[in-house]
């Protein structure tokens, strides 16, 4: 089967996304849209009304359109946009344009509490046709400390927000912009205060290269990645989310403490949420993984834990399933079942090495192995499918939402599979042109959706109640 051309242009634009999104914008744009993705989603997932839900459909089009095409400031312009046309069928104010098109933050997220007062940027994301509001002011409360409201006069500008030099641990710094007197927007950030910042980073630097670390390859890779992104998160680049540095910090000396000991400190009783890395054999660099496991409810552990493996679409990362697709509906939908749930980060040379994942995973933690259910979304599905074809014996189901180019194959005859995409999808049609090949003949165990009111981001959160529907009738299906 060839693949259609518009499938081909699809695809294109995806990798160009992933190209773009990663390097010509910086994780600063990222993070920017990611919070304004964020605040929609959680409008969305508590708006009912079809009609309302409606309205924002068009400008999330133009959201996505405008972020294949790399225009940023029409991204976070339109995903304003949405969110208004969402909460109200009347027209924004002046003044609620204007508030919108505020970008406020701490520039770098993670500091020295010695360092002094935090420095926040405030700049527009775009330049809305409407004048900056009389008498706005900014009010400031970082978690556990005093609120500071300060005056507004021009933007862009820098606040600044004195903090105390015994201050430390991940922090939420919540801005309330206010027009004369009155809230009308709100925003926050995870501020992270570490002590003695530089020195503590230069001593996990010697250990992340200490040759005595290469006994435990997990714990190494994890290591160099935390060290990594702390140095990043102290710097103006930034990252792409909130992430807890100064948690961070304190797991990455426990980390280094364990060089040279008999046991790796990644083992069994770390469960909740992790951000770790994985040495792989033969993959080269080490693979980073937001994960959640249940935690351990008696002292032998008996059944092993279902495992729900999640790829993301271009342009996300190992972090999509938690912070975005519904603000991390995806986790919550595994902790509500005891489910693990393994993100892994993607990339566009094809798919991470799930099975290989799962089963060093499998040495660390009592999981399913040889049960897993996969998730994948837009590129992620055509990554997914590509891990199916190849391993389907591995999979106890696969779920593919917005597939893009892809082909049915014999190994996935008989393999659980269910496919969704939306009324407003763009991949709509390369969906169901692979559904109908996967459900030729009676044989097939193939289940296809399509919704109405939702595009090629949205679907993804209305569909994931029906993904975890189908991948727990499968779990069941193995137990009995």
């Amino acid at each position: 089967m060839n693949t259609p051309p518009r499938d081909l242009l699809a695809l294109s634009l995806v990798l160009l996304l992933v190209i773009s999104s990663a390097s010509l914008y910086g994780q600063g744009s990222r993070y920017e849209l990611g919070q304004r993705l964020r605040e929609f989603e959680g409008h969305f997932e508590r708006t009912l009304d079809p009609v309302a839900r409606g309205r924002s459909l068009p400008a999330m089009e133009s959201a996505v359109t405008a972020f294949f095409s790399l225009r940023m400031g029409r991204v976070a312009e339109s995903l304003d946009e949405a969110r208004f046309a969402l909460l109200s069928d009347r027209p924004p104010t002046d003044a609620e344009r204007y508030l919108a098109s505020l970008s406020l933050r701490a520039m770098p997220a993670l500091r020295d509490p010695s360092d002094g007062a935090v420095v926040l940027s405030l700049r527009q994301m775009y330049k809305p046709t409407v004048k900056i509001p009389a008498e706005l002011s900014i009010k400031l409360q970082l978690e556990g400390e005093d609120p500071l409201v300060l005056p507004v006069e021009r933007v862009p500008a820098e606040l600044r927000l004195s903090v105390r030099k015994d201050l430390f641990g991940d922090r939420w710094l919540t801005a309330e912009f206010h027009v004369e007197e009155k809230p009308m927007r709100s925003s926050r950030q995870l501020l992270c205060f570490v002590p003695r910042f530089t020195e503590r980073l230069e001593a996990l630097k010697r250990v992340a290269d200490d040759q005595t670390m290469a006994a435990h390859p997990h714990d190494q890779a994890t290591l160099r990645a935390r060290v990594a992104d702390l140095a990043a998160l102290a710097s103006t680049a930034g990252l792409e989310t909130d992430l807890p540095g100064s948690q961070w910090m304190a797991f990455a000396e426990e980390l280094a403490a364990a060089k040279g000991a008999d046991q790796p400190r990644i083992s069994n009783t770390l469960r909740g949420e992790q951000w770790l890395s994985f040495a792989i054999p033969g993959q080269g660099a080490a693979i980073p993984v937001r994960m959640w496991l249940p935690p351990i409810l008696k002292e032998q552990e008996s059944p092993k834990i279902p495992v729900v493996v999640a790829l993301h679409g271009a342009g996300g990362s190992e972090n999509m399933f938690f912070d975005g697709y519904g603000v991390g509906k995806a986790r919550h939908l595994c902790e509500s079942r005891g489910y693990a749930l393994i993100c892994p980060r993607g990339g566009m040379m094809g798919s991470p090495p799930v099975v290989d994942l799962v089963d060093a995973l499998a040495q660390i933690y009592p999981l399913d192995r040889e049960q897993i259910h996969l998730l994948g979304h837009s590129m992620g599905a055509g990554n997914a499918l590509q891990v199916a074809r190849k391993s389907p014996q591995r999979l106890k189901s696969l779920a593919l939402i917005s597939a893009g180019a892809g082909r049915a194959h014999p190994s996935l005859a008989q393999l659980p599979i269910f496919l969704a995409t939306a009324d407003r999808d763009f991949s709509r049609g390369s969906t169901k042109r692979l559904a109908d090949a996967l459900m030729t003949g009676e044989e097939h165990r193939t289940t296809y959706r399509e919704y109405a009111g939702a595009e090629h981001l949205l679907v993804v959160q209305v569909a994931l109640p029906d993904v975890f529907q189908f991948f727990d009738v499968h779990q069941a299906d193995s137990e009995r």
